[in-house]
């Protein structure tokens, strides 16, 4: 089941609260699939690109997705993988960021296009780092072993990363408003 968040939709608009009871039931609390921060950046999202943008929300809470975002002027799509994060240890900055090898290799071989996104904005009000995933991730990037989770993630370098929602925003709004295509320098 997706969380589907049309582009006409705003918080006061009583046809949003008739969706979220549909969705969430009549108690109106984020089920306990789907993580409160995921849905803070879903309405986020929809209040910023609900001109140009449908945006869809995973109910499977480890989908290795989390959104999908289609373009209503070209159809574009794009998925976005959603992490907040905080910083802890008394750092202000982290100099990487990761992702599980699985969910990496999940991402490559079944979705398209797809943005990483850490937000640390719980933090600093600045720290949103988002990277657009490509092929070279897997010869780029450290394999690193997680003791923790007793699992295996990519290491993602921060300067490798793009900075700050706005300009994520301004990302989505420019495909927004071109032509797509063949050539890719156009």
């Amino acid at each position: 089941m997706l969380l589907i968040v049309k582009r006409f939709i705003f918080m006061n608009d009583i046809f949003f609260y008739q969706l979220l009871i549909k969705c969430f039931g009549n108690n109106m609390e984020t089920p306990t699939n789907i993580l409160q921060s995921e849905l803070d950046f879903l309405l986020e999202l929809n209040e910023d690109l609900s001109e140009n943008y449908t945006i869809l929300k995973s109910h499977y809470r480890f989908c290795n997705v989390d959104f999908l975002l289609v373009n209503i002027n070209n159809l574009y799509s794009c998925y976005c993988e959603y992490k907040e994060r905080e910083y802890k240890n008394g750092f202000d900055k982290y100099d990487s960021y990761f992702i599980g090898k699985v969910k990496l290799e999940n991402i490559r071989d079944y979705y398209n296009e797809c943005i990483f996104v850490w937000d640390f904005r719980k933090s600093n009000e600045n720290d949103f780092f988002w990277i657009k995933y490509n092929d070279n991730f897997f010869d780029k990037y450290e394999l690193d072993y997680d003791n923790v989770n007793n699992s295996y993630r990519y290491k993602i370098l921060n300067s490798d990363c793009e900075v700050g929602y706005d300009k994520f925003i301004e990302y989505y709004k420019s495909i927004s408003n071109r032509k797509l295509t063949h050539n890719k320098n156009q």
